[in-house]
């Protein structure tokens, strides 16, 4: 077959990526091996089991009910949902950052948490395509943007008690590369500087390779088909979560496990989705069906026992809240709670 000089070329340039990203994963690899968790004063940190909540709202301001749940049931750990990685008007920037009007307790320890946009994701991959010094200057240019932004924020907000950052994206197979390229050059960042990386897990995901971090959380929410108008519950269904956990090896990164306490309503007009509505909304629009959708009790507990039986790793796996927000928390009891949480 005949192929120009412009085809080998390309061919060229995408074998030369692959390599240079097996590379920047392989001294990652061993960066980790020799200074894992190594901090500025020469302490190791380990992640350790401790109760967990995620807080996902664009403003910090726990009320006095959410701050007693935290205090009530001996929440240690908190992941604080800090911005979003975005494609807009052509630029990847940040947006939705958080804005703390009060300072976390010292007691939590707080987890910076960056959301990757797929957007954001293709745009890195089409960047690649563009130049031509290789595929790790341009994912160490978008870690170190994370991590300095992570780091101005913490100082800004007097944020402290803080050894992990984490990265959630939903990425795909045709991504994984780049997304685990980000990933290395984020956790290489990190380690430079006593911090561990830890990623989401979605139950998708559990049959692929592990991502290039210290941790996990397995996502134990938004299992089903949201868009679909015959989903029963999208958020969490055991018939939509069992085929995955069924068919689970132990995961080579270890893992902590998050279970949903939100509802929300799906809005469909025509067979399909228009949009989510809150709990609360009166939704009038003519013509349309609307799903409520609850994370239900006795089904947290049916995927919880499903997923720690094969996935728990004694001395290392937490239970984590998605998320902080009474409107929800106010559905489950004390006992439920301290159930959803339980003791390993």
């Amino acid at each position: 077959m005949y192929h120009d000089d412009n085809t080998i070329m390309m061919t060229k340039q995408r074998h030369t990526n692959t390599v240079l990203l097996l590379i920047v994963l392989a001294c990652s690899m061993l960066k980790l091996t020799l200074s894992c968790g190594q901090q500025n004063d020469g302490e190791q940190w380990r992640h350790t089991p401790k109760r967990a909540v995620y807080h996902w709202k664009t403003t910090y301001a726990p009320t006095e009910k959410e701050k007693r749940f935290l205090t009530d049931h001996k929440v240690g750990r908190i992941y604080i949902h800090y911005f979003d990685v975005a494609f807009r008007d052509g630029v990847i920037q940040p947006e939705g950052t958080v804005r703390f009007k009060e300072k976390p307790s010292v007691n939590l320890e707080v987890v910076p948490t960056v959301y990757i946009t797929i957007e954001a994701l293709r745009a890195m991959h089409n960047e690649i395509e563009r130049r031509f010094e290789g595929n790790e200057y341009v994912y160490n240019e978008y870690a170190e943007k994370i991590v300095r932004r992570v780091k101005a924020m913490n100082k800004h907000n007097a944020v402290t008690n803080v050894h992990e950052v984490q990265l959630d994206c939903d990425w795909t197979s045709r991504l994984r590369d780049d997304y685990f390229g980000l990933l290395a050059a984020v956790r290489s960042i990190l380690h430079d500087d006593g911090l561990q990386l830890s990623v989401t897990i979605r139950l998708h995901q559990l049959n692929d390779v592990a991502p290039p971090a210290d941790m996990g959380v397995l996502m134990l929410y938004n299992t089903g088909n949201l868009m679909s108008e015959h989903t029963h519950n999208s958020i969490l269904d055991v018939k939509d979560a069992r085929p995955y956990l069924n068919a689970a090896w132990p995961y080579i990164l270890p893992l902590d496990f998050a279970y949903p306490d939100f509802g929300w309503q799906v809005v469909y007009k025509d067979g399909k989705f228009v949009r989510l509505a809150s709990p609360k909304e009166k939704v009038e629009d003519e013509g349309v069906r609307v799903r409520n959708e609850q994370a239900d009790y006795a089904t947290i507990l049916k995927v919880k026992g499903l997923a720690e039986n094969k996935l728990w790793e004694d001395g290392f796996s937490s239970a984590i809240i998605y998320h902080l927000d009474e409107q929800f928390l106010d559905k489950f009891t004390d006992e439920q709670i301290e159930k959803i949480y339980g003791d390993h």
